[in-house]
C-alpha cells in the first residue's frame, strides 16, 4: 500500500521528496495574494471615487453638508421635515442621474454595485514581480501561488 503523505513507497520516507515546504508555499502564496487583492481595492477605488467626484453628481457635497452639522444639532436637524425632505429631494435627484449615466431604466434603483477587478495582466506582472523578489523561476511562483489557493480554498 502506498502512503499518500509520504509520495509513494510501502517505506516511511520512500518515493520523490517534497520540493518546497508549507512555509514557502505559505509565504509566496500570501506575498501574491496581497498584492493581488491591493490591484483589485485598487480599482475599486478609483471606480468609486470616480462615481463620486463625477461633475454631474454632487453626492459627496450633500454627504460633506450633512456631516458638517454638528452632532448635538443633527438630531434636530432630522426632525425638522423642511430640511429632512430637500435633503431627501437631493438625493433622489442624484440617484436618477447616476440611474441615467449608467443606463438603468428603472429610476428608482438605490442600490449600486461598484465590482473591483484585476487590471489584465495584474497576475502575470505579480508573478514576475515575486520572482524577481524571491530569486525564483515565474513558473515556480505561478506553482506555489496555485498551491496557496487550492490550500486557501480546501481550509
Amino acid at each position: 500500500m502506498s502512503n499518500s503523505r509520504n509520495h509513494g513507497g510501502k517505506r516511511a520516507g520512500a518515493g520523490r521528496p517534497r520540493k518546497w515546504s508549507f512555509d514557502d508555499i505559505l509565504k509566496i502564496g500570501q506575498a501574491c495574494e496581497v498584492r493581488f487583492k491591493a490591484a483589485v481595492q485598487s480599482d475599486y477605488k478609483n471606480k468609486k471615487d470616480a462615481l463620486i467626484s463625477n461633475d454631474v453628481i454632487e453626492l459627496k457635497e450633500h454627504y460633506n453638508r450633512v456631516q458638517s452639522i454638528p452632532l448635538e444639532d443633527r438630531q434636530e436637524w432630522l426632525q425638522d421635515e423642511a430640511s429632512r425632505s430637500q435633503y431627501m429631494l437631493d438625493l433622489g435627484e442624484e440617484i436618477e442621474s447616476i440611474n441615467s449615466m449608467a443606463g438603468i431604466a428603472e429610476p428608482t434603483n438605490r442600490i449600486f454595485q461598484i465590482v473591483g477587478k484585476a487590471p489584465k495582466g495584474t497576475r502575470s506582472r505579480i508573478i514576475k514581480a515575486i520572482a524577481e523578489e524571491y530569486g525564483l523561476k515565474t513558473k515556480q511562483v505561478d506553482n506555489l501561488w496555485q498551491q496557496y489557493r487550492r490550500f486557501e480554498r480546501d481550509s
